[in-house]
Order: C-alpha cells, then sequence, then structure tokens
C-alpha cells in the first residue's frame, strides 16, 4: 500500500481486526499503579496508536473509562506523527524540509514559479521546456 494512501482504517490495530497481535510487534506496558498489563500493538514497523493508552484507566473504579483513559502528552509534538507521507518528509533537528525528495530550498533557488506547479500537478519536476505549459497573460 502506497504511504501517501494511508487512512485512519489503515492503523487499525491487529486487536481491533480481530486477529491475534504477535509479541513481537507489540509493546506491553504495566501499570505499576494497579500491576496490570497492556499489550499495544506496533503498527507498520514502528508507529502506535495514542488512542490504545485509553485501555489504562486514568481514574478512580468505577468511573467512565471510554473517556477517562490515559492521554498521551506530547509538547510541541516532539515525537508525534500525525500521518506518514510519501509526498513531504519533516526533519526539525537537521532542518530538513522535503516535498516529493526535492528539498524546498533548491526547490526556491533553483525553480521557478511553473516549475514548481508543475510540480505540485504532476508529482515531479519539468524534464523539458515543452513540458511546461503556454500562459498567456492578459
Amino acid at each position: 500500500m502506497p504511504l501517501n494512501h494511508l487512512s485512519a482504517s489503515s492503523f487499525q490495530s491487529e486487536e481491533e481486526s480481530g486477529e491475534s497481535i504477535d509479541p513481537k510487534k507489540s509493546l506491553t506496558v504495566i501499570d505499576n499503579r494497579t500491576g496490570s498489563s497492556y499489550t499495544i500493538p506496533i503498527i507498520h514497523g514502528h508507529y502506535i496508536e495514542a488512542s490504545q493508552f485509553k485501555k489504562i484507566a486514568a481514574i478512580e473504579e468505577g468511573e467512565d473509562r471510554g473517556t477517562t483513559g490515559l492521554k498521551v502528552y506530547d509538547p510541541s509534538f516532539m515525537n508525534t506523527a500525525a500521518t506518514k507521507s510519501s509526498i513531504s518528509f519533516v526533519d526539525g533537528e537537521n532542518s530538513v524540509l522535503l516535498y516529493r525528495g526535492y528539498r524546498i530550498e533548491d526547490l526556491f533557488v533553483n525553480s521557478n514559479y511553473l516549475e514548481v506547479s508543475y510540480l505540485l500537478i504532476y508529482g515531479d519536476l519539468p524534464t523539458k521546456v515543452s513540458e511546461l505549459p503556454r500562459i498567456k497573460c492578459k
């Protein structure tokens, strides 16, 4: 499945889909407050769903766990993936910002408006000037 076509349903856990969870593809969390252990599937190699932590009670017993499970706190989104994409890549620590494999600063310096527009529409830079559309200004 192409990475840019992943949706929320693509990240359905094995547990939700009715399949068994492979212990080698999961994370076990032990709640030291209660001694309970929870198995959280690792999806697509290195992702876990933050919603899996809702299984772990954050309140006193007897209250509604559906809305009051543990929440994941990640200030400034330092280790949060909102989505996985093959179209763009961001590495803030190393100042890397790519669009379809091209460094944004290279596009800014080396490409003109029409070339970048072509990239946005067709997914790659034009290889020949003849590929660029003729635009008439009024």
